[in-house]
């Protein structure tokens, strides 16, 4: 997330990654999450834009309202 961020905005990110096995054993991986009955709702709406455009969109509207950060 942090280097989908940085490419938003344009500037480099220095990190390393670190195992999480080792630092939290037992740590559940997986977190996904189904959708499958939000996407069987009449009224739910359909998104056309990625994660990542919408992303992009966020991190523009805090870049030019510095004020809410």
């Amino acid at each position: 997330m942090a280097k989908m961020i940085a490419d938003c905005m344009e500037v480099p990110l220095i990190y390393s990654e670190v195992d999480t096995g080792q630092v939290r054993p037992g740590y559940d991986l997986n977190y996904d999450l189904d959708a499958s009955k939000l996407h069987n709702l009449k009224d739910c709406p359909k998104f056309y834009l990625t994660s990542q455009d919408y992303l992009a969109k966020i991190v523009t509207w805090y870049l030019k309202n510095k004020e809410w950060l």
